[in-house]
């Protein structure tokens, strides 16, 4: 239990002893209050005039006064607390809520890495394909090479024919022997041509193919990219933005704790004049 302190205090010019649980610091500033109080009244007009009756009256209207703006300012200060408590409830609502947000971004950044791994080894894939096609490209070219080479056999086998007709015009039978045998290598060296062609226009349509695949390939990979940055400057604004409510909310905390300690005091102040007052 405290000790109860008495303390000799000058009011209006008196002396007095004051009685209290409270300390001999506080008591005197209790005298000091009042005595400001005094010098307040004393400066207003007419105010020697009154009575002594009507001066207590006056003084304890304007210690009154300030119990009730004490109180008002005290009322007030609860009311910012419990404004400043709900301010920051709903911060950290706003902090949950970006920390989700942040995650499903997050997942949106792994899911695009993902998709362009994928895009990188069909390109990879795609090349290998084209590098098959230049090899196909080849072994059509090589086969072009062999019906030419056909075609020119087939001509000097049409000018050994001629030659024969001129030469052997007489020998009717076998100069239409040596025309047939000679149709039949042009119909056969024909159509080793027509297969080489045929095989070539394949080649070219799947190169063609597997070049438009690849630049779709591409332009996929390119527009990944792109997307994984934007996503990765809207993770890093999300940051920012989180640093910055937990830094608000930091000094929001402080500012309630001053708060809280004002108010305090003023409470504490209130309850030792009242405990004066009845005494």
């Amino acid at each position: 239990m405290n000790t109860k302190n008495d303390v000799d205090v000058i009011i209006g010019g008196k002396k007095y002893t004051l009685c209290g649980y409270e300390s001999s610091d506080y008591l005197h500033r209790v005298a000091a209050h009042i005595n400001e109080k005094y010098t307040e009244l004393k400066a207003q007009p007419g105010y020697n005039r009154l009575d002594a009756d009507m001066k207590n009256i006056l003084l304890s209207i304007n210690l009154v006064d300030d119990i009730f703006k004490a109180q008002g300012q005290a009322n007030e200060q609860a009311q910012q607390k419990k404004e400043l408590e709900k301010e920051i409830f709903d911060m950290k609502h706003k902090l949950m809520s970006g920390q989700e947000e942040n995650a499903k971004l997050q997942k949106k950044v792994d899911d695009y890495k993902e998709s362009y791994e994928h895009d990188q080894h069909k390109i990879i894939r795609y090349e290998t394909e084209i590098i098959s096609q230049r090899s196909r490209r080849k072994a059509a070219e090589a086969a072009k090479e062999e019906a030419e080479k056909a075609n020119r056999d087939v001509e000097k086998a049409k000018n050994i024919a001629e030659e024969a007709k001129e030469n052997a015009l007489s020998e009717k039978e076998d100069a239409q022997a040596q025309r047939d045998i000679a149709k039949a290598a042009r119909e056969s060296a024909e159509a080793e041509k027509q297969k080489a062609l045929e095989e070539k226009k394949k080649a070219l349509e799947e190169k063609a193919a597997a070049e438009n695949e690849k630049k779709a390939a591409l332009k996929k990979a390119g527009e990944a990219e792109k997307k994984l940055a934007k996503l990765e400057k809207e993770l890093e604004e999300v940051k920012k933005k989180l640093e910055l409510a937990e830094h608000g909310q930091q000094l929001t905390l402080e500012s309630l704790d001053s708060n809280i300690a004002q108010l305090s005091d003023y409470k504490s102040g209130n309850k030792r004049n009242s405990s004066n007052r009845k005494k």
